[in-house]
Order: C-alpha cells, then sequence, then structure tokens
C-alpha cells in the first residue's frame, strides 16, 4: 500500500519514513533490518529502532502504526493497523494542497541512495516446491518464478510479479500467491483472486487451493473447478485460539503444508506450528508446538508449549514428518504431527555463500520430495539439497 503511494506521489513533497522497532531478537541486528528492506524493494528511509526509543516516545502500542505529520512536524493522525488507503490518499492530497496555500512545502529532493540486489542468478528467493522432476522456486527478489530440474539445472524464467511466496501445482497448472500484489495468479499471469491481504503461501488437497493469508490472520480458499476464493479459517483476530475453524484465530500464518489429511501452518507472530485436522468433516485448529503467545520466541527443542521458535515461515511434510524453516534461528527443524515433539535437525547463521557444509540465513521456503529437503535459504540467494538420511548437503 505505501508503496503504491510513493509511486503515486513521485516527484511530490512526501515521504515515507519507516521505522522499525523490532519484537524478534534476530529483528535487532541493524544488518538483518538492511536485508529486508532490499529484500522487499523498500525506497524509503527507514530508521533501526532497537530499544524501542521511538516507539516509546510516540506511544506505539501494535505493529503496524502509521502516523501522518504534516510539514511543520505536527501529528496529524495515527493509529494502529492497516488504513484504508482511499482515505489515507485523501489525507495526503489535503495536507499537500494545505500545505500549498501556506508554503510551508520543501520541493527539494532528498539525497536518498537506495541498495542496489545482490548479484546472482537467484535473489532471496522464498518459497519452493518440488512436482516430479522439477523444482519452482519464487525467485522473490527477482519478481520472477523459476523453474529448475532437481539438480539446479535453470529451466526457465517468468516474470511479471510482485515479490511472489507461494507456489502450488493444481494438476497442469501453476498458482502464484503473488504477495506484493495482494493477488492469487497462475504462471502465465491470469489473476485468479485479487485484493488479498499478503498472500503468502498455497497448498493444495486435491479439491480446494489452501491460502496462508498472513495480513488477515486467515486462511482462505480458492475452488479451482468454481474460480470462488473466501475466508475459511480464522477470525482475523491475531491470536492463537484453537478450536473449530469459525472460533479459531491466527496470527500471520505463513507457511502451508498438508500431511494425512490435515494442514500444518507456520503461524509465524506467535512463532508456533499448527494444525487443522479432519479437514472435510469438522475441521478443527490446534496448537502443534510453540508458545502460542505473540511474545513467546525463543530456540529450545522439546515438546508442545514448551518448545521455543522464533518466526517460522516455511513448513513441508514428507515421510510423516513436518520439516519447518525456523527462519528467525536459522535452521530447519523436525517436528512429529503426533506428538508435538520438535528437534533440531540442520542449520546455524552463515552470512556468506561457502561451498562444502552450509549453513543458513534465514531461510524461508521448504520442499520435501524422495528423501531430499529443499530450503530456500533466503538471504544466501541460494537453493540448498540435503538428503535427509545422510545429512548431505549441496548448493543447487
Amino acid at each position: 500500500m505505501l508503496a503504491a503511494l510513493e509511486r503515486e506521489l513521485d516527484g511530490e513533497p512526501f515521504l515515507v519514513i519507516g521505522v522499525h522497532s523490532p519484537k524478534f531478537p534476530n529483528e535487532q541486528d541493524a544488518e538483518m533490518v538492511r536485508q529486508a528492506v532490499m529484500r522487499y524493494g523498500i525506497t524509503h528511509p527507514v530508521i533501526v529502532d532497537p530499544g524501542r526509543d521511538i516507539w516509546d516516545e510516540w506511544g506505539v502500542n501494535a505493529w503496524p502504526t502509521l502516523a501522518i505529520v504534516n510539514a511543520d512536524g505536527q501529528i496529524v493522525a495515527a493509529g494502529a493497523g492497516e488504513p484504508d488507503p482511499a482515505m489515507l490518499r485523501e489525507a495526503i492530497d489535503a495536507l499537500l494542497d494545505l500545505g500549498r496555500r501556506e508554503g510551508t512545502l520543501d520541493p527539494k529532493p532528498l539525497p536518498l541512495r537506495p541498495e542496489a540486489l545482490a548479484p546472482g542468478s537467484l535473489s532471496y528467493p522464498g518459497k519452493v516446491i518440488a512436482a516430479g522432476d522439477r523444482l519452482w522456486v519464487a525467485d522473490t527478489g527477482h519478481n520472477q518464478v523459476v523453474e529448475l530440474s532437481l539438480e539446479g539445472e535453470e529451466l526457465r524464467r517468468v516474470d511479471g510479479f510482485h515479490h511472489p511466496n507461494g507456489l502450488a501445482l493444481v494438476d497442469d497448472l501453476l498458482y502464484v500467491a503473488d504477495t506484493g500484489a495482494g493477488a492469487l495468479r497462475t504462471l502465465e499471469g491470469r489473476v485468479v483472486a485479487d485484493g488479498l491481504r499478503s498472500p503468502w503461501d498455497l497448498a493444495w488437497d486435491g479439491e480446494l487451493l489452501y491460502v496462508a493469508m498472513a495480513g488477515s490472520h486467515q486462511l482462505w480458499y480458492h475452488d479451482p473447478s468454481t474460480d470462488e476464493t473466501g475466508v475459511w479459517a480464522g477470525t482475523g483476530r491475531e491470536l492463537r485460539v484453537d478450536g473449530p475453524i469459525r472460533n479459531a484465530a491466527f496470527a500471520q500464518p505463513s507457511g502451508l503444508a498438508l500431511l494425512d489429511g490435515s494442514l500444518y501452518v507456520a503461524d509465524s507472530e506467535i512463532s508456533s506450528i499448527r494444525a487443522v485436522d479432519d479437514l472435510r468433516a469438522f475441521p478443527t485448529a490446534r496448537t502443534v508446538c510453540g508458545s502460542g503467545e505473540l511474545f513467546g520466541f525463543g530456540d529450545r527443542d522439546g515438546v508442545g508449549d514448551e518448545v521455543l521458535l522464533q518466526h517460522p515461515i516455511g513448513i513441508a511434510a514428507g515421510d510423516g514428518v513436518v520439516w519447518v524453516a525456523d527462519s528467525f534461528n536459522h535452521k530447519v527443524k523436525r517436528v512429529d504431527p503426533a506428538t508435538g515433539e520438535c528437534r533440531t535437525a540442520f542449520g546455524g547463521l552463515e552470512r556468506v555463500p561457502i561451498t562444502g557444509e552450509p549453513g543458513f540465513w534465514e531461510p524461508e521456503g521448504l520442499a520435501y520430495a524422495d528423501g531430499t529437503l529443499y530450503v530456500a535459504d533466503t538471504n544466501n540467494h541460494r537453493i540448498v539439497a540435503i538428503e535427509v538420511a545422510s545429512g548431505e548437503r549441496r548448493v543447487l
């Protein structure tokens, strides 16, 4: 929304300033913030507020919070949550008109220098799926989807997306969660649904395409046979509430995986793994592992509620196991869906691409096929294949 406003008001004396007041320890590192700014194509200045000094001074108590400041430095309006785009534009236009009449606007551009994306064949890859003898990668930083062989040979690139993430193959048709555009599209570019709030991942069960709607804290569905799209689970409140899906609540669901008739969810803001069981008859949400609290995060193996994760985003299933990209802990973890036991399988922070035994730097996507786990090692701009039985790793 803000990016669209910046494009529309290009050349006007208007500036967006981001203030990053971190929730997770990993986000306190200025280098991590720098990577996120480049990954999401943010072109306005961002202030890192690790001690939440600005947060406290401005009386902020929720993410996101937006304040409108006029040319005299006065706060005109402020509020939590995502504002209505039309109302926000109306307020900005009114302030610009007032500033022109009063002569308080400074038309000179600021000397901003956005950083360029890192060179390479991939840029901040997000989600990855394996289908037959192919891998599909959301090359998020390049706004493309890339088709690869299982050995990593690039077969084709398709552009026209805006920070794509989730992918799902429905028969022979690839669906893409085009996160930045707020849309669900096919690979060929047909818009299936738009006006969505940060669709982040997809999962296909043979009848319905499930959508992790991170922006509205819900799970949605799309029925390819009717083109119907709507809310499937979650009230929209950012909480952990288990039970029937009509009353359940999620907190920025960002990853989906199907296993044995259940839908598993990486519920990022509460650093938990959730599940919806009995999908056809009486869908019911439960928490598999993680504290389930908005500030219940860390790095601790264990069972159920004693487990601590830090903003998991990616999830995959295979051979009776759920694999989790514990993004801010830079690890891949193994979860027993029946017992809720969670153990570290692979990982550790690695800030530069290397040869040999690779670590991970904020991995965001996972796919599993025939004993191999494919990891979208996001900040290292690469896909890593792990032979699960031996632990052998190779960079594709």
